[in-house]
Formats: C-alpha cells, sequence, structure tokens
C-alpha cells in the first residue's frame, strides 16, 4: 500500500488489486479504512459503481441503507 497525501480528516493510500489500483483513506481519528467504491466496481468488471449496484437488488439495498447511515463517503 502506498501513501498519497492527506488532509485534516483523513490519510489517502493506493494499492493495486489484480493490476488495478484501488484507493483507501483512513480517518484519522477512528482509524476506520474506506475503500473507493468506483475502484471495487472496475476490479468487480463494472464500468461504475452504477452498474454494479444494478446490477443485483440486494446490494443496491445494503448499499442505500449504508449511505443513510453515514457509512458511505463521496469524495465528489
Amino acid at each position: 500500500m502506498r501513501f498519497l497525501n492527506e488532509d485534516d480528516q483523513y490519510q489517502y493510500f493506493s494499492a493495486n488489486f489484480q493490476d488495478q489500483p484501488v484507493r483507501f483513506m483512513q480517518d484519522k481519528v477512528t482509524g476506520e479504512i474506506f475503500i473507493d467504491s468506483e475502484d471495487v466496481a472496475n476490479v468487480l468488471g463494472f464500468v461504475n459503481v452504477g452498474d454494479m449496484l444494478n446490477s443485483d437488488e440486494k446490494l443496491m439495498n445494503t448499499y442505500l441503507d449504508e449511505f443513510k447511515k453515514g457509512k458511505i463517503i463521496t469524495t465528489e
């Protein structure tokens, strides 16, 4: 895993999985680690997160539930 940069709240890292980059961020206070969902979708062979979520209703519902709880962070 390679350190990329940091801001006041997170440290950012990158690692390769099956020769594809996957970005991570770690909360400096809690230590909680988040994985970039677009990168996960690409590693799994999907064009983007939307395609990945639309491929499975249960996955979509889980994603939306976690987003509502604040467990999914968007960086855009």
